[in-house]
């Protein structure tokens, strides 16, 4: 790819191009990392992925969850007696 070019605003933004924007799939509120290579003294920006999205749905639902339940469940406090014991076990 040809080099682009973009300005850097009073607030020390810039925009990053369309093109890139595209090739990377990138939307607004994505992360970038941007680096400082020493030998050349160029910035590199690379787009930050998460795990979580990476990786979500590429495994195969194991089953389906009554939310209505579950959110009674958690209401109810059912699951602070099984933390409090774990907690326990792991203080011993």
């Amino acid at each position: 790819m040809a080099a682009m070019y973009t300005t850097l605003t009073r607030k020390g933004q810039i925009t990053i191009p369309a093109a890139v924007r595209r090739l990377w799939g990138l939307q607004g509120g994505d992360r970038l990392a941007i680096s400082l290579s020493e030998s050349t003294q160029e910035l590199v920006v690379r787009p930050v992925r998460s795990v979580v999205a990476g990786t979500f749905g590429t495994a195969p639902a194991i089953g389906s969850v009554d939310m209505d339940s579950l959110r009674s469940e958690f209401e109810s406090g059912a699951g602070v007696t099984s933390a409090e014991e774990g907690l326990t076990a792991s203080l011993q």
